[in-house]
């Protein structure tokens, strides 16, 4: 599974790094491109590609799944520590930076984009 807050290009990108039967979960639209993909890259692949915003899982999820999935999210995170450093913070100006960062041989810990 990959989780894509971006789309565009990056979409394509993590694609090509899913196996066979892999998820894409795209839960953020800050591309300004759409997210174009071959369909012969899903069929082959047997890839599902899904879209998924915070205030649909808000609006559409009891209470109780919701603290459920914090509290297995929370786990989550707890769990894999060292996949939370942060490899650097970029404005939104510096999207292209930010990717190629991202995708940087050896980078370690997360490419962070804010809003201004």
């Amino acid at each position: 599974m990959a989780l894509d807050p971006i789309g565009g290009k990056l979409a394509e990108s993590l694609v090509d790094l899913l196996t066979p039967g892999g998820t894409l979960v795209c839960y953020g639209q800050m591309a300004a491109e759409p997210i174009s993909l071959p369909a012969s890259t899903l069929l082959h692949k047997s890839l599902t590609l899904r879209g998924m915003t915070v205030g649909h899982w808000m609006s559409d999820t009891s209470l109780d799944r919701q603290a459920s999935d914090v509290a297995a999210a929370k786990l989550i995170a707890m769990a894999a520590k060292d996949q939370f450093d942060v490899a650097g913070t970029y404005g939104l100006g510096d999207l292209a930076e930010a990717v190629e960062h991202a995708q940087r041989p050896g980078k370690v810990g997360t490419v962070l984009i804010r809003p201004w």
